[in-house]
């Protein structure tokens, strides 16, 4: 999924997500949750996550950032019948990761420098990105009841990467309610590795 959002910069990259007309976004192979397309020559992403019993769905308009550009546009309707979309400008450039996986996900990209906040430092993946965390280079911001949205916001993120265990929405709602980008995230609930 980290890999779809940072490097939808280069286009499609001849993925069959492309659809015919402005039809829906493509299903991934191995990923129930995650559908990309570019219907309306949109670049889109979808991702889908079961929060206790909901699922949320969310929406990203990917878009080519410019230069000296920030990476949010905020939620806009880009009409075609389709739901609002959050745009990012890609490729991203300060991404907060609160989960451990999220932080893999990027560090195995080779993006640990476009991290610029972690949930926990003490549960770095990477003695480098600790490293880091410990210089103040990262800043930690918290999880669950004491998750800081006031350092969330010092960052300056162009996406907070936020995740769901199956039980309250809690801190999807308080760091949704900033105006940042936000994914929430469940690649646990994939049932393939490869999702």
């Amino acid at each position: 999924m980290a890999l779809a959002l940072l490097c939808s910069a280069c286009g499609n990259g001849g993925q069959s997500g492309k659809s015919d007309g402005c039809g829906e976004l493509a299903t991934q192979e191995y990923a129930k949750n995650l559908k990309m397309g570019s219907p309306c020559d949109e670049n889109l992403l979808e991702v889908r996550s079961v929060v206790g019993h909901d699922t949320l769905v969310k929406r990203f308009a990917l878009r080519k950032r410019a230069e000296g550009e920030g990476a949010a546009e905020g939620v806009v309707d880009l009409s075609h019948g389709r739901a609002k979309e959050t745009v990012l400008r890609v490729p991203l450039e300060r991404v907060v990761a609160l989960s451990s996986a999220q932080v893999g996900f990027l560090l195995r990209l080779g993006l640990m420098d476009r991290i610029v906040a972690v949930g926990e430092g003490k549960e770095g993946a990477d003695s480098a990105l600790y490293a880091r965390v410990q210089r103040g280079e990262v800043a930690e911001v918290g999880n669950g009841t004491s998750i800081s949205l006031e350092k969330i916001l010092a960052v300056r993120p162009d996406l907070v990467m936020d995740f769901a265990t199956g039980g309250s929405q809690g801190d999807y709602e308080r760091i949704n309610s900033l105006g940042i980008p936000l994914m929430l995230t469940s690649e646990w609930q994939e049932e393939h590795p490869l999702a």
